[in-house]
């Protein structure tokens, strides 16, 4: 008998149904297979040199997600779903190209897991990429800013000084006796000048006896040139800046200073810090329109450069004509 269309239909979408579930259950069950049998193997054996959260990535090769191992590291990828005899990670295992573990070899029954699990498709259900927790992560320099409350009562209208003076109080020391106007002054033009004051500067803010003789002398010291050629000097030491090359022919460089002077104008004008170090690393790309900041480009060759045999080669003639 002639099955109507309905019939066909029906027959047809319980086919695709079944299959669906029968994929669906197979899928479950490899999962369960890798979360049960694989993985207890990866994290044991694998994950000291292998995973973001182990410290290292070893040939850049991440074993704690699925595309670290697809995409591999610096010899490709790790697992070739199917074909264990194609597999770097199990030639590794087996010990018969790479010898990983390093230190010991894996039991048989661990191997023999690891290639059953590459045979059938090497499922791996873990798709997201782990969040890499430093080990040192509790440093307090790498913690998220926060405001912290002000504890008890500072003698000083600055909210540092609570905090100095808790940990004094906690202690059981006392602050030194508050320095006198001579002292500051000298104290403010040697931290933000590099110099002393004059003695006409000191008797004009010694005799200043306004509430805001203190604030107005920092904020002129900060407007003056002079600030930016005393901090600046601190980027140029972190860059190895100089005005020759180094090294024995310590060749001048004409043209260094103008990467000087950028740096001493960036902390005049209190350049953002996201567009000092950007103005540094691609001031063409980012700053396009504005050419008076294309030295910041010297922060590419700032550091110590040896010449090549070719540059140097006119000096060592000149030695070598040489007859005494």
């Amino acid at each position: 008998m002639r099955a109507t269309l309905n019939e066909r239909i029906e027959t047809r979408v319980f086919g695709l149904v079944l299959m669906c579930w029968l994929a669906s259950s197979a899928h479950a069950q490899e999962a369960d297979f890798f979360n049960t049998d694989v993985l207890p193997i990866l994290q044991k054996r694998c994950y000291g040199c292998h995973s973001h959260n182990g410290g290292k990535l070893e040939g850049n090769l991440a074993l704690d997600w699925k595309s670290g191992w697809a995409t591999g590291g610096d010899s490709g990828p790790a697992v070739v779903p199917g074909k264990p005899d194609e597999s770097p990670l199990i030639e590794a295992v087996r010990r018969t190209g790479l010898e990983m573990p390093p230190d010991e070899r894996l039991p048989a029954e661990e191997v023999a897991v690891l290639v059953k699990w590459v045979e059938l498709g090497a499922a791996d259900p873990r798709t997201a990429q782990p969040e890499y927790e430093r080990p040192d992560a509790d440093w307090w320099s790498l913690k998220p800013l926060t405001r912290p409350d002000v504890p008890g009562e500072a003698e000083s209208n600055y909210p540092i000084d609570a905090f100095i003076d808790a940990k004094l109080y906690e202690q059981g020391l006392q602050r030194t006796w508050r320095a006198d106007r001579k002292t500051l002054i000298r104290r403010a033009f040697i931290d933000l000048h590099g110099l002393p004051p004059t003695p006409e500067e000191v008797r004009r803010f010694v005799s200043d006896n306004s509430p805001d003789a203190w604030p107005k002398l920092i904020d002129r010291l900060l407007d003056s040139p002079r600030y930016g050629e005393r901090w600046a000097r601190h980027w140029l030491d972190v860059v190895h800046f100089a005005d020759t090359h180094g090294f024995e022919h310590d060749v001048f460089r004409p043209n260094a200073w103008q990467y000087r002077d950028y740096v001493i104008q960036a902390f005049n004008k209190d350049t953002p810090w996201p567009d000092f170090i950007r103005q540094q690393l691609a001031a063409d790309v980012y700053f396009a329109e504005q050419s008076n900041l294309i030295a910041g480009l010297g922060y590419l060759g700032a550091g110590p450069f040896d010449l090549s045999t070719a540059s140097t080669a006119p000096v060592t003639f000149d030695y070598m004509d040489r007859d005494d």
